[in-house]
């Protein structure tokens, strides 16, 4: 893992992006934070009633895309205004996959971080 990116992590808007089967999914987050260099790890907030929370506590794997100043406001609309319960969020976001085959968003895209979940904490409402 090339560890600048990690490095250079702060507040900002992210994508976080699972599947759902073999088809992408995810959601905008804009809470991300490195808590620990060794072994790195993240700690990402999300809504638990999100789609997306549903598949990353399922799949235990994601990409968090760290979307630079120039990313298409559309990124964000597509990704963080409508549910993936009920469409391809994706359809008209640029994303590659991964090795292991997670969606990453490409366009507007400075670095994207390879995850894979080792808890989580529910921190009630």
């Amino acid at each position: 893992m090339d560890m600048s990116v990690l490095w250079d992590l702060s507040y900002g808007v992210y994508a976080v992006n699972t599947l759902d089967g073999d088809r992408p999914c995810g959601c905008i987050a804009n809470a991300a934070m490195q808590v620990r260099s060794e072994p790195p790890t993240l700690a990402l907030s999300l809504n638990k009633d999100n789609y997306t929370e549903e598949l990353l506590l399922r799949e235990k794997g994601f990409t968090l895309s760290i979307f630079s100043e120039s990313n298409a406001p559309l990124d964000i609309t597509y990704l963080g205004f409508q549910s993936g319960r009920e469409r391809n969020k994706y359809e008209h976001v640029e994303h590659a996959f991964t090795e292991d085959g997670l969606p990453y968003v490409t366009d507007g895209s400075c670095g994207y971080l390879v995850c894979r979940i080792t808890g989580s904490h529910d921190c009630e409402s």
